[in-house]
């Protein structure tokens, strides 16, 4: 009997099918780089627990419209911008704990190398090349992609780029469905603005990309906006309305970024880059050879070179955004990457799929090696917050609740607030990371007084607060004249170890 024709679609010996696998295996090494470099500087930070204290109160009590935890702030409009990932958070970590958000957010980050690696080959990269470019730019931005809801951010911003980008080349993209992805955006992190951003990029230089667009590079090509793509812009801005507070949440990110902006410059994320530390030297200095090497190529499409300059912009104004380096720029340093004789043999070994299948085993193995324990992540709570004072206070809490009296309102600093507030079931805090919020309400401006040494007593009276968890000079050397003050005016000390001081004020029944 005669063999049947195999379907030249399947077959292992077909050049495409064989690249297209490479470029797959390629993409997937690519994130599992990431994953390992941003896992490495893993660990629980402040944010995560006042994260987890909202996703427990959005399950327990429905979404909110005011602040339940704050001392100031419990009259403030408010509602959580990452509601859906916070209850996502929690959930996750009430069924298998810290090892189950390390794992998410490895996914996460190996989603974001995954989607900047294809959006490079898009643009025509050889797949080395996109390796060489994301390994270099993973550098810097794994100093600001922790384990919280602001990766899913950075997660879409990769997806949008990679989609348009399809998009410009005539390839099948899925542009009609961006105002889905508009609102699970908008509900995970409230930085969907920049996706708004990029689609009006790529827009303006579709509809430039006449013969004066031609001028910026032989190669660039670039199809005009299509319907689906011009309708998304359209529907976009009003998908993000599709949240539990309505036009109040999507106007968020204005309020925080345009309304605040003079006590941001408080916050470390939301300082401008630094050159002085090596790694922001290190991402500036990677985009100023991604543009020298784009113009000696002649490769100078637009709407990629807009993206990587607003990346830019964002990236040296805040330096939360320096992730943008390797969304914004790695696709166009891997596209202009010179075809030099001394990466002849890298190119071909990684072009073919043994070759991508090697690194690809190699990459994972990095990831695993690089993956936080359970365990290390715990003990970076146990060494970075003051775990015991907290059980001391949560003790004094039950007593006073068998003797019928509310819990204490407490102090707490910006950064072990969150802690606080999510080992106490009930009882409101002076203070977490909420920026936004605090400043509001005008409770950030008075921490930063106290932290100047400013008299305490009068803010812990106006506030009513009886208790206040203080951190040692060893963790926090701004609060020695606060804690001496209070001490002698009738806050005894009722706990102390070398992370912080409990102070507690006993009134009259």
């Amino acid at each position: 009997m005669a063999a049947r024709p195999s379907d030249p679609d399947s077959d292992p010996t077909d050049p495409s099918q064989n690249d297209r696998t490479a470029g797959s295996l390629m993409a997937i090494a690519c994130g599992l780089l990431v994953a390992a470099m941003a896992m490495s500087r893993a660990v629980v930070e402040n944010d995560v627990f006042w994260h987890l204290a909202i996703g427990r109160h959005v399950l327990a009590h429905g979404f909110p419209f005011t602040d339940p935890f704050g001392i100031g702030t419990d009259d403030l409009p408010w509602s959580p911008p990452e509601w859906l990932a916070e209850v996502g958070m929690f959930a996750l970590y009430e069924r298998v704990g810290w090892g189950g958000l390390a794992l998410v957010h490895g996914l996460l980050l190996t989603a974001i190398g995954a989607l900047v690696a294809l959006r490079a080959r898009t643009l025509g990269a050889h797949p080395a090349h996109a390796l060489i470019a994301v390994a270099l730019l993973s550098i810097p931005a794994s100093l600001h992609l922790p384990m919280r809801p602001l990766v899913t951010g950075h997660l879409f911003s990769a997806l949008v780029l990679f989609m348009l980008a399809r998009d410009r080349r005539g390839e099948r993209s899925g542009v009609a469905f961006l105002p889905l992805v508009f609102v699970l955006w908008a509900n995970l992190h409230p930085s969907w603005p920049l996706g708004l951003g990029w689609i009006g990029i790529e827009l303006c230089g579709r509809w430039a990309s006449g013969p004066a667009a031609r001028r910026f590079g032989e190669r660039f090509v670039a199809s005009r906006p299509s319907r689906a793509l011009v309708i998304a812009l359209l529907l976009s801005p009003l998908a993000v309305l599709i949240r539990p507070d309505g036009i109040d949440g999507a106007l968020y990110p204005f309020v925080h970024v345009i309304g605040l902006s003079d006590q941001m410059r408080e916050i470390i994320e939301w300082f401008p880059i630094s050159p002085t530390r090596p790694l922001h030297a290190m991402a500036l200095l990677l985009g100023a050879v991604t543009l020298g090497l784009s113009l000696r190529a002649r490769k100078l499409d637009p709407i990629e070179l807009g993206t990587a300059l607003v990346s830019l912009v964002l990236m040296v104004r805040y330096q939360r955004f320096v992730p943008l380096a390797l969304i914004g720029w790695a696709p166009l340093l891997a596209s202009v990457l010179p075809e030099a004789a001394a990466t002849a043999r890298l190119r071909a070994g990684l072009g073919s799929v043994r070759g991508a299948a090697m690194i690809t085993a190699a990459m994972a193995l990095l990831a695993a090696l690089a993956f936080p324990s359970p365990s290390l992540l715990a003990e970076s709570v146990e060494v970075g917050f003051p775990v015991a004072a907290t059980d001391a206070l949560i003790a004094i809490d039950e007593t006073r609740a068998r003797d019928g009296r509310t819990p204490l309102a407490v102090f707490t600093t910006f950064e072990d607030g969150g802690y606080v507030l999510y080992r106490r079931h009930g009882g409101r805090i002076y203070l977490d990371s909420r920026f936004d919020l605090y400043a509001r309400a005008g409770v950030f401006r008075e921490y930063l007084a106290l932290r100047r040494g400013e008299p305490a007593l009068p803010i812990f009276e106006a506030r009513a607060m009886d208790a206040a968890i203080v951190p040692t000079s060893a963790r926090d050397d701004h609060f020695g004249a606060m804690l001496a003050e209070l001490q002698a005016n009738g806050y005894p000390r009722r706990f102390a170890d070398e992370q912080a001081v409990l102070l507690v004020r006993e009134r009259a029944p």
